[in-house]
């Protein structure tokens, strides 16, 4: 009897718990990853935005702040005209064959971008997209 008590298999607590250590690391990196992609997606949209902008600026030779704040806002990003600087700050319009940009850069809030746990945690996050080109406006 002695015997069969003392020669015990690894019982199921040991897989139970080596179960659970790998289900929660996997649940980390899935929500890591979903995370990333999120605010890789944000910023793609905002590049796209700014690359919309950074074409019109590049035709007309000029661009307002406050129609790229607004185009902005309506497609629901949350930026000030403080965030946008259009030329390097140069006022005026962009003569044929010089430099033209167009720099967006703002704090992000975590639960703008929609990351998981973003309204529990916050946080914000650093977006900065600069568009160069050459003016075509004559």
């Amino acid at each position: 009897m002695k015997k069969i008590l003392s020669n015990k298999r690894s019982g199921s607590m040991d897989q139970f718990v080596a179960s659970i250590i790998t289900f929660l690391l996997e649940a980390t990196l899935l929500v890591f990853v979903i995370n990333t992609f999120a605010i890789s997606n944000y910023r793609d949209n905002i590049d796209q935005i700014a690359r919309a902008e950074i074409l019109k600026l590049e035709t007309t030779g000029e661009l307002n702040r406050d129609t790229v704040v607004e185009d902005l806002n309506n497609r629901g990003f949350k930026v000030t005209g403080t965030d946008i600087i259009i030329n390097s700050g140069a006022a005026g319009k962009a003569d044929y064959g010089n430099p033209v940009s167009i720099l967006v850069e703002y704090d992000a809030q975590s639960t703008d971008i929609g990351t998981i746990g973003s309204r529990i945690l916050g946080g914000t996050h650093h977006i900065r997209i600069y568009r160069e080109s050459i003016s075509k406006a004559r």
